[in-house]
């Protein structure tokens, strides 16, 4: 599993700052999301609202990556070539 992230910053508004992220797994796009926060104008970013969104990034590529070990495991790899064997897309059908 090649994994790749790229962070971008969000252009902030009025009361909101927030970072993109764009997670790219064997060249196909799984994550493609503005994380934001409540942020006061005119403030540096905390540490507090830095760790919110960094928290929130990082929560979103675990659940991503254990639904990517659901889908490499054998057993559901397993149970799709059964269904595919067993779908018959030559028999006659009557009208």
């Amino acid at each position: 599993m090649a994994l790749t992230k790229t962070v971008t910053r969000v252009f902030p508004t009025a009361n909101t700052v927030g970072f993109h992220l764009l997670l790219v797994d064997d060249g196909g796009t799984v994550i493609d999301r503005d994380f934001v926060a409540q942020h006061a104008v005119g403030q540096d970013v905390s540490n507090e609202t830095r760790d919110k969104l960094g928290n929130s990034m990082q929560a979103a590529i675990d659940a991503y990556r254990r639904l990517k070990k659901i889908m490499d495991a054998g057993p559901y790899e397993t149970a799709r070539g059964q269904i595919e064997n067993a779908l018959d897309i030559t028999k006659e059908i009557s009208l």
